[in-house]
């Protein structure tokens, strides 16, 4: 039993999990319109006058 739940963690945390990240990151992107980069100088002026 737990060589099946070490062979699952094995599948889950390796190129599955990418996939997983490069997706969501995607959707998210795509259903934001894209405001990571078309706001970054906006982000980059509001953290500069942070410190």
């Amino acid at each position: 039993m737990p060589e099946f739940f070490s062979f699952i963690n094995e599948v889950l945390w390796g190129s599955v999990m990418i996939y997983l990240l490069l997706g969501a990151g995607c959707w998210f992107t795509w259903h934001t319109g894209f405001i990571q980069f078309r706001y970054i100088r906006q982000f980059s002026r509001s953290l500069k006058g942070s410190f």
